[in-house]
C-alpha cells in the first residue's frame, strides 16, 4: 500500500464518528509509511486504544511499488513512483545495485518507473529525491 494510500486510510478511520476502541493490528502494518496526514490521525487512533506496530512516519520521501517484483527476460512494467511532502517539480533519480539486470528510466509525466528485464539475476532499484530516498 502507497504512503498515500495509507495515510487516507488512517484518516479515513480516525474521521468517523464513532471509532471503534482497541484495534490491534500487530505487526500487519510493518513496512508501511504514513506521512503528515496520517500521522494527525494515527495519534488520534491510538488514543483510541489501538496499536499499531512497524509503520514508520515520513514527513517527505519518494516510494516505488510493489517493493518486490519479478519479471521475465525482456518484460516490462511500469511501477508508480509517489512523491510526498516535496514539491512536484522535485528531480527524481534512479539508480541500480545490478545495472545489467534492469534497464528503467521515469515515465514523461514523472509518475512512474518504466523497467525491462535484461538478464536473469536480482537487482535494488532505489529512487531519491535530494537526501530524501525509497526502494522497491
Amino acid at each position: 500500500m502507497s504512503p498515500s494510500n495509507y495515510s487516507a486510510t488512517l484518516a479515513g478511520w480516525a474521521a468517523q464518528s464513532e471509532i471503534a476502541e482497541n484495534v490491534h493490528f500487530g505487526n500487519n502494518v510493518r513496512w508501511l509509511i504514513y506521512n503528515n496526514e496520517g500521522k494527525a490521525a494515527r495519534e488520534k487512533l491510538i488514543g483510541k486504544g489501538w496499536e499499531f506496530e512497524g509503520d514508520k512516519y515520513r514527513g517527505s520521501g519518494v516510494a516505488i511499488k510493489p517493493l518486490n517484483l519479478w519479471l521475465e527476460l525482456n518484460e516490462e512494467f511500469t511501477l508508480p513512483l509517489e512523491k510526498w511532502g516535496v514539491e512536484e517539480e522535485e528531480e527524481v533519480t534512479l539508480s541500480s545495485s545490478e545495472e545489467e539486470v534492469i534497464s528503467y528510466t521515469l515515465t514523461a509525466d514523472g509518475k512512474g518507473v518504466r523497467i525491462q528485464g535484461r538478464k536473469v539475476g536480482a537487482c535494488k532499484l532505489t529512487a531519491t529525491i535530494a537526501a530524501k530516498a525509497g526502494g522497491a
